[in-house]
């Protein structure tokens, strides 16, 4: 608040269905003030949440102001989940069954169950706890089959939480295949690898031979007349599988003609293991894509709009095709200012990152375009070759609107901040001096900190205003409180109230490392037994 006048009554109160009810009234006698109070939310009327109107007045000496908005209330809720010792049972076996209930904050929930049943794969059923106490949000449970039960699929349920686990005879053990390429097979690679595996349903692996073929199919399934034109390109593979149960092969890729157009950019394979001693044979088939993209670049959470006066920044990310960073690659940018241009050149990082900002803003105007190459030469064209693909990304910034021509800019952090401690940010600002009066001698900008819809943090900070300035530009900071409370985001709004009522604001997103409350190590011991 803003421009009191002597005494001030503030009063906020929450209408819902069944009460209103007053959450704040305070009597203060200050020209401004900033703060967070906390206060008390009933549950909702009916259900499990409520559209509900929260109603402000400030009441001066000279003037009343009013104003409310909807909000909705939601009431906590808390998550079952139930986990059996396995997922298939025996006749005659013990199932053995635990239900843990949290809350929304991953914290254990003090709860009473009504009723936890069990249903057979009739719907039959067969078992029943009733009024279940949790113990520290954990309760367990086991439950003896009988020795001639019926086969299929039992159901754990409570209320709207089902669990299914199967009953089965004992069976011979079943084995099965797989056959694996590279995510993506690049055209200009030498070689292709296979990898051909064997497993009984339990895990242990089989032995057997191997017999399998790659094939490169070519874009038409038909000749054309006067061509002579394969409509496959194949290879034969064939093997024992080793002790693991696998077998890895790698083929030369000239067997595919991968640089070469006409074909599809994808390679088929079709495999089959059959088992030592039982002779049974089992076939299976998988794919993969054929790739000319070397490098690909990307504007990281980039900012779609510019603030002239105050420095643009941003980040740019240099993968594979697979997604994987790619260290020391150097990335060339230029922004483009109308007639103007103003290039830079990067080198990413281990991660593949690379951060640049562009100082020069304030002459900036109308539609920005930077543009990101990681390779400058365009490769020759050649009939039915494949040509290779570089990193290009293209970025349109439009200028931020603001009345007065001024801004704030709050600096996100490109990292994954810790989940303990405090980590400073950044603002920069600039304010038009032709927005202030004679009697502003300081503007007070305002911060909150707010995760999971709940503000953890907020304070004030005192910029002076020098009256011989045409604009008031700097930078200023403060601290975001680190913990587990906040993780995994949180978000910081930063705002300034000119004298004439403009708000000039911005709001940037923080990422904090996953963490609970409870740290846990796991320390490895060594013991030597000596016999005598």
């Amino acid at each position: 608040m803003n421009g009191a006048e002597g005494a001030t009554s503030i009063k906020l109160t929450l209408r819902t269905l069944k009460e209103n009810r007053t959450l704040i009234e305070k009597n203060i006698d200050q020209k401004s003030m900033f703060y967070c109070i906390p206060f008390q939310i009933p549950n909702p009327s009916e259900g499990m949440e409520e559209v509900a109107t929260m109603d402000m007045s400030i009441e001066t000496s000279l003037e009343t102001i009013s104003n409310h908005t909807k909000v909705l209330i939601k009431k906590q809720r808390s998550k079952i989940l139930v986990q059996t010792d396995k997922p298939v049972y025996k006749p005659g076996q013990n199932v053995k069954f635990r239900v843990v209930a949290l809350k929304e904050n991953l914290q254990p929930a003090t709860r009473k169950i009504p009723v936890v049943e069990l249903q057979d794969p009739e719907k039959n059923r067969i078992g029943q706890w009733l009024n279940v106490t949790l113990n520290k949000g954990i309760a367990e449970f086991s439950f003896a089959l009988s020795p001639e039960p019926i086969l299929g699929d039992y159901t754990i349920r409570i209320k709207d939480t089902a669990h299914i686990f199967s009953v089965e005879e004992y069976v011979l053990p079943k084995f099965e295949i797989s056959m694996e390429f590279p995510p993506v097979v690049m055209f200009n690679s030498e070689h292709v690898p296979v990898k051909i595996c064997g497993r009984y349903t339990y895990g242990k692996p089989i032995q057997g031979v191997f017999n399998g073929s790659v094939c490169r199919k070519h874009f038409y399934t038909w000749r054309r007349i006067g061509q002579d034109l394969p409509l496959f390109l194949c290879h034969k593979i064939t093997g024992k599988l080793d002790r693991s149960g696998c077998a890895l092969t790698k083929v030369d890729s000239d067997h595919f003609d991968l640089t070469k157009s006409g074909f599809q950019m994808s390679l088929e394979g079709t495999a089959s293991v059959t088992e030592d001693g039982t002779g049974i044979e089992l076939s299976t088939s998988t794919s993969t894509s054929i790739s000319n993209v070397l490098e690909k670049v990307s504007f990281v959470d980039a900012d779609p709009s510019y603030k002239p006066g105050i420095p643009y920044s941003g980040m740019l990310k240099v993968t594979d095709v697979t997604g994987l960073p790619i260290p020391d690659k150097e990335i060339y940018v230029t922004c483009t200012n109308r007639e103007h241009e103003e290039k830079l050149t990067l080198v990413t990082d281990s991660n593949g990152h690379a951060t640049f900002k562009m100082n020069d803003t304030a002459s900036w105007g109308g539609q920005i375009s930077i543009t990101a190459k990681t390779h400058l030469e365009e490769a020759p064209h050649k009939s039915n070759i494949i040509q290779p693909q570089y990193g290009h990304a293209f970025l349109s910034l439009q200028p931020f609107y603001s009345a007065s021509k001024s801004f704030l800019k709050l600096h996100s952090q490109a990292k994954v901040l810790p989940c303990e401690g405090q980590q400073e940010v950044q603002v920069d600002y600039i304010i038009n001096h032709t927005e202030l009066d004679a009697e502003t001698k300081s503007l007070n900008l305002h911060y909150l900190v707010a995760s999971k819809a709940s503000i953890w943090n907020s304070g004030t900070i005192d910029i002076l205003v020098e009256s011989d300035s045409r604009e008031l530009t700097g930078t200023t900071s403060f601290n975001l409180p680190l913990s587990p409370d906040v993780s995994p985001n949180l978000t910081a709004i930063v705002y300034i109230l000119l004298p004439d009522g403009e708000i000039v604001a911005d709001s940037a997103k923080f990422t904090v490392q996953r963490c609970f409350k409870n740290k846990v190590s796991l320390r490895r011991f060594f013991f030597f037994f000596l016999t005598m």
